[in-house]
């Protein structure tokens, strides 16, 4: 398989399917055509800086940016910077730059019951689309995987050999719980000393039962090790920079040998690690991992001992999501939900609306007015969940504070944050609030991107309640905001001869 004409291909898969795997292959073939190859890794800024202008070439690949089990709560916010680079690649005119995209069918559908105008453009772009299933991996095409992921586990050419030859390999291809990712979890536990008997029957015993392939291996991980990897799965899907991890996971005061040899341990089952040796970053290795991981705080005990060590925002966000509270802005249940993590979050509520307020508190100061609008948009999406009604007047003392000072409110942030509030208890105080986050994002639409952003929110107006006069004010806001958006497309024919 490769890129398609458009310079951009999406993978689809079903729960199971080879996205990774083929994704995986499509780089490596480009790599050895001399292409440069730039994974993406949820990080847009980096990738528009790796970006160059020159007739090199490049092959971007971005994985999961939508969310890997389901839907990411920031997934509209994300969408639209997505779309811009996207479009960024298959607009040039010169042929050296490609894009793949992967993304699991079940994200990419609630995708599209979004009431983001971006993200459901990006669900419904049909352009270099491959919807995936197991099912379109015919006997051979699975042996050859199977014998790609032994030889890079290091067994030798014999050993490949008898693998070819031995019956049980048919019946490892053939199994219903076979898979790609399952299948290289175990083959990365391989060495260049395993025989074809011990890789085969590794093989065999984790397809019978799968979720062995981790619980074996969770079982024997020390204290700062699960910690590490606890921490890692309370956190979003990104890369971590160790000097975070260690301020989030390790005791204060533990020698820096110990911390070293804690969390390299880890690796290559658990974590990955990336970047220069000054700035080191780690990873989950795998998404399913985090599953795994999330599926140990299904006891009340393990899910208490992390709220209580959880140290900032966005680990309250995350188990909040892992719950099944927290979700995006789509009419449809999570996929995934954990009902003892949301029974201990609604136990504790009072406390998680005050760490909450706390870490919130923490953050802002330091922020840009962008990263402080999506910090109080997670802010007031928790409250709204577990706060008390008067938690909107919290919200909006700290709203006015960032405003106050900053000349302009980026739109995007803003009516996310306008959307999150949306869901907090009604009356005069969330009106209030949503007049004055509204009227300061969209009265800074400057740029077409802006104003994307702004018809992502087109029905905002709508979010104050239909009795309050408020939102008759409102509509005076909206024809003067409606009129300066027009002017971005319809410049006048003074502001024609200046430019």
């Amino acid at each position: 398989m490769t890129p398609h004409p458009s310079r951009y291909q999406s993978l689809h898969p079903t729960r199971g399917g080879p996205k990774s795997y083929l994704a995986e292959i499509m780089a490596l073939r480009w790599a050895r055509n001399g292409w440069q190859v730039v994974d993406m890794v949820r990080d847009l800024d980096a990738s528009w800086q790796a970006l160059r202008p020159d007739d090199s070439r490049q092959l971007f690949v971005f994985s999961d940016p939508l969310g890997e089990a389901d839907l990411a709560p920031t997934a509209i916010e994300d969408a639209h910077g997505i779309r811009s680079f996207m479009d960024a690649i298959v607009r040039r005119s010169e042929d050296n730059k490609r894009l793949i995209v992967t993304s699991p069918t079940e994200v990419m559908r609630r995708a599209a019951l979004s009431a983001g105008n971006s993200l459901r453009s990006l669900a419904e772009d049909v352009r270099g689309r491959c919807e995936l299933t197991l099912d379109d991996w015919d006997e051979p095409i699975r042996i050859r995987a199977l014998l790609n992921h032994l030889h890079f586990a290091g067994l030798t050419s014999e050993e490949l050999r008898a693998v070819q030859l031995d019956r049980r390999t048919v019946s490892v291809v053939r199994h219903p719980s076979f898979n790609p990712r399952l299948i290289e979890k175990i083959c990365d536990q391989l060495t260049g000393a395993t025989t074809s008997d011990e890789a085969l029957a590794k093989l065999l015993d984790a397809l019978a039962l799968p979720e062995t392939v981790w619980s074996v291996s969770w079982a024997t991980l020390g204290e700062l090790a699960t910690e590490v990897v606890l921490t890692l799965a309370t956190l979003r899907p990104r890369p971590v920079l160790l000097s975070e991890l260690r301020k989030l996971a390790a005791k204060p005061g533990m020698a820096a040998r110990e911390w070293q040899e804690g969390w390299r341990s880890l690796e290559p089952i658990w974590i990955t690690t990336g970047g220069p040796a000054t700035n080191r970053s780690v990873m989950l290795a795998d998404p399913s991992l985090r599953d795994f991981l999330l599926g140990t705080l299904e006891d009340s005990d393990m899910t208490d001992e992390r709220l209580d060590r959880a140290a900032t925002l966005e680990q309250l966000g995350e188990l909040s999501r892992a719950a099944g509270d927290l979700t995006a802005d789509v009419p449809v249940a999570p996929l995934v939900t954990r009902p003892v993590i949301a029974h201990v979050l609604a136990q504790r509520r009072s406390e998680v609306a005050e760490q909450v307020r706390g870490y919130t508190d923490v953050e802002l100061p330091s922020a840009s007015t962008g990263s402080a609008l999506r910090t109080l948009s997670l802010a007031a999406a928790l409250l709204g969940i577990y706060g008390e009604p008067d938690a909107v007047t919290w919200v909006a003392e700290r709203v006015s504070g960032v405003l106050a000072g900053n000349a302009e409110t980026p739109p995007l942030e803003g009516l996310a944050l306008a959307a999150r509030v949306r869901g907090m208890p009604d009356g005069r105080a969330r009106d209030e609030l949503l007049v004055m986050i509204i009227t300061a994002a969209t009265t800074n639409v400057r740029s077409l991107s802006d104003l994307d952003a702004f018809e992502s929110y087109a029905d905002a107006w709508n979010w104050i309640r239909p009795s309050s006069l408020l939102r008759q004010s409102a509509s005076s806001e909206l024809s003067s905001t409606t009129f300066s958006t027009s002017r971005i497309l319809r410049p006048s024919g003074q502001e024609r001869a200046n430019s």
